[in-house]
């Protein structure tokens, strides 16, 4: 084909141009497919529904957690322990909701000991001195650096490479619709301890 001057015609694409559209192509996907995973994550967040009260055994959440989180136990050889004390202890809660609370705090722990030797995580729960029911993750990990310590209930803020940084802060949510609490203490390479407070 001629151009107007009658010479072969010009705009042809280089390979290197082709190249370079290619990996602009893919960079676009990849946003996209991030920005899709950031509007699914954030619409959990914001989507909590209102809780169900109910009263129900501590011991029988406790069991379904276990038996739920039992083959990440077992993958890394954790020791893990659960107590209800006394073993009669009744919750008044939405049982679905603080499920989805402690498999998030177990998930964290478990994530903290992947591939560390005697890791060990205790679920526990009890009345302190002014009869509120309190329920203790904790584990023998890492730990939680001071300065990041608050942070970890914002939302986004992770500080694992493959973490969403949502599970903290959807947990102290749902705590908050319960009108309870969720804090944390840790003291580095001795333990990490969640306290949910009815």
């Amino acid at each position: 084909m001629l151009n107007p001057a009658g010479g072969p015609e010009k705009n042809k694409v280089g390979p290197e141009a082709i190249r370079d559209i290619r990996e602009a192509v893919q960079t676009i996907q990849k946003r996209s497919l991030g920005l899709l995973h950031f509007v699914e994550t954030y619409r959990k967040v914001t989507r909590i529904p209102k809780p169900r009260f109910r009263i129900f055994p501590v011991s029988e959440l406790f069991t379904r957690v276990q038996q739920l989180m039992r083959p990440d136990i077992e993958k890394w050889a954790i020791e893990f322990h659960s107590s209800v004390q006394p073993e009669t202890l009744e919750l008044t809660a939405d049982p679905e909701l603080i499920e989805q609370v402690l498999i998030n705090l177990l998930l964290n722990a478990i994530q903290a000991l992947e591939g560390r030797a005697a890791g060990r995580i205790d679920l526990s729960a009890r009345l302190d001195p002014a009869g509120r029911l309190i329920v203790q993750v904790r584990d023998n990990g890492p730990g939680i650096l001071e300065e990041v310590k608050e942070k970890i209930f914002i939302p986004f803020f992770t500080t694992r490479q493959d973490g969403s940084g949502i599970g903290l802060s959807l947990s102290r949510q749902i705590m908050r619709l319960h009108r309870c609490s969720l804090s944390v203490k840790s003291a580095p390479e001795v333990e990490t301890v969640f306290t949910l407070k009815f």
